[in-house]
């Protein structure tokens, strides 16, 4: 027996050493972020794919002289959403990739503590942030604590206590995940490259000389795709792919077995209806989706556009925001063409989009 528990505590102590090391996802020797020197219009930053996003937009939000005029929250459906589409003042995109109910909570409750709340605020959503997958409902990068806070705050000591375990054991869930994701997916000398991530891994370059592979970020916090993702596809394969990415089953993505998430409204209640006591309007936005990628999924899923939809509007109507519903490319007044996939639309559709969705009355001095 002895033999046995010292073998599983050398096991254990390895995995222990292994995983400080590794550091996936900055758990344990804090998150890789870039320095918060502001940039100059016409300079990108770029930065490593699998940097601390959440902890970047926080950051970025609380340096701010004062609260932004104008801030729109979402996933990379709203990352070229720029200072151009919108009122004149301060501006920020703090898009964040893989977004969930609970980004959006957390991150919004970042801008309340560091007092920066904004006069407008844009959010886009899509399905899967309402959704109730199998998944946790919790996203596994969330600030746990900004979170608990938003949910004590806006919604009460009894809803935290519902959802308490898993914001206790999301850091464990989370720790396994990365660790088997690192070990499966990633070779050696990218484990050494992540476990050494840091400040030198971002660069601040002219936009003009982004590498054609780079992703950079715009000092509004707009993403700047690389070249080789913007180049034009023939109008029938775009189309195919397009069809292609919802003419199958959705089981073992966010959007498998499909169903609104009640938890995951109240958090959009909450935060739309915290927003609406600082600002002057509150816009949530249904980004556009492929024409030919709609169809498919309206056929092959029929049911879940409108529950989505309906979930917007019910928010909506609940807390005196706008809901702006563009998901249908054809009423954004957005071509095929203006697609980068089935969706992700280019940055004309979403400047169309913005010019039908933003209030165009000034913003209140």
């Amino acid at each position: 027996m002895r033999t046995f528990a010292a073998g599983l505590s050398s096991v254990l102590l390895a995995a222990a050493g292994f995983n400080l090391w590794a550091n996936p996802g900055g758990l344990w020797r804090g998150p890789a972020l870039p320095p918060l020197a502001p940039w100059s219009e016409g300079q990108v930053l770029v930065t490593p794919p699998d940097f601390d996003e959440r902890g970047f937009q926080a950051r970025r939000v609380a340096a701010l002289e004062a609260g932004p005029r104008v801030l729109v929250l979402g996933g990379s459906r709203a990352a070229l959403v720029d200072s151009r589409m919108a009122p004149d003042g301060l501006f920020l995109n703090a898009w964040m990739s893989g977004i969930a109910m609970s980004d959006y909570a957390a991150l919004w409750q970042k801008t309340l503590d560091a007092r920066k709340t904004p006069e407008r605020l844009i959010l886009f959503i899509d399905p899967e942030a309402l959704a109730s997958p199998k998944h946790a409902r919790i996203s596994w990068n969330c600030d746990t604590a900004a979170l608990s806070r938003f949910i004590v705050s806006q919604l009460g000591a009894d809803a935290l206590r519902k959802v308490l375990k898993q914001v206790v054991m999301l850091p464990l869930d989370r720790t396994l995940m990365l660790i088997t994701s690192s070990v499966l997916q990633a070779s050696w000398a990218e484990m050494r490259r992540r476990a050494t991530l840091g400040a030198r891994d971002f660069r601040l370059v002219p936009e003009s000389s982004l590498a054609a592979h780079e992703y950079g970020r715009r000092p509004d916090g707009a993403l700047v795709y690389p070249a080789r993702h913007l180049a034009a596809k023939a109008a029938s394969t775009l189309r195919d792919e397009a069809r292609a990415a919802y003419d199958r089953g959705l089981e073992g993505t966010d959007l498998g077995g499909y169903a609104i998430d009640d938890f995951s409204m109240k958090l959009l209640v909450g935060v739309v209806s915290s927003a609406r006591r600082s600002a002057d309007s509150v816009t949530l936005v249904a980004p556009p989706y492929h024409p030919a990628a709609l169809e498919a999924l309206e056929r092959r899923h029929p049911g879940l556009i409108s529950a989505y939809l309906g979930a917007l509007s019910s928010a909506a109507a609940a807390t005196g925001a706008v809901f702006c519903d563009r998901h249908d490319a054809a009423r954004a007044g957005c071509a095929e063409g203006e697609f980068l996939d089935e969706r992700h639309a280019r940055r004309s559709c979403i400047a169309k989009v913005m010019a039908g969705c933003v209030p165009k009355n000034p913003i209140k001095s």
